[in-house]
């Protein structure tokens, strides 16, 4: 699987460089961002290429090396349905219940009406994290750059008063160092 970000990185870029070409907006710049957007993907992929001696470099190492592929979520969901089926551990539980949040928050960031290119952006993050398999438990760590699809959070925070604010961030910030040291000592592939 390419790097979630720099693909929905490249995409949305895309995107929103096609949007401003048909509306004739900010004439050279978007022609330029719909060339320049995939040039460093492209390239990053080409010297991969380059170093394995085969075009498809990138994704046969993440095949071979973690068995990473783009499987359209078969795996997501079947490990989604296992974990809530088992509860086998604490880690997993939370990995599915992050990534359940994360599409309920794209939900969240249409209803709002999020800038369109933030939304796609963090909905690509997350539709390439549910639609590979490989390391499971690593999925809610894959979900860090679409931090866009928080911003109905920040949001709804900022309508708060500050120590609502404050309580709350801290009580993220707890949670979040909670799990990342669980994930830590209590999965055997952390590193």
């Amino acid at each position: 699987m390419v790097r979630p970000t720099a693909a929905a990185l490249v995409v949305t870029v895309i995107a929103a460089a096609v949007v401003a070409i048909v509306r004739r907006r900010d004439g050279i710049r978007p022609w330029l961002g719909l060339v320049l957007a995939p040039a460093g993907l492209l390239a990053y992929l080409g010297f991969v290429a380059a170093r394995t001696g085969s075009p498809t470099g990138w994704f046969r190492i993440q095949q071979q090396g973690w068995d990473s592929r783009f499987d359209g979520g078969v795996a997501t969901v079947r490990f989604g349905a296992e974990v809530l089926a088992s509860g086998r551990s604490v880690l997993e539980v939370v990995t599915v219940a992050v990534l359940l949040i994360a599409i309920l928050l794209v939900v969240l960031c249409i209803r709002q009406r999020v800038a369109w290119p933030l939304v796609l952006y963090g909905a690509l993050v997350l539709a390439m994290d549910l639609g590979s398999n490989g390391l499971m438990n690593s999925k809610a760590r894959m979900l860090l750059p679409a931090f866009t699809l928080l911003l109905p959070v920040a949001m709804a925070l900022a309508k708060r008063q500050p120590r609502t604010m404050v309580a709350v961030l801290v009580a993220i910030a707890v949670a979040g160092a909670w799990f990342g040291a669980y994930a830590l000592t209590g999965w055997p592939y952390a590193i």
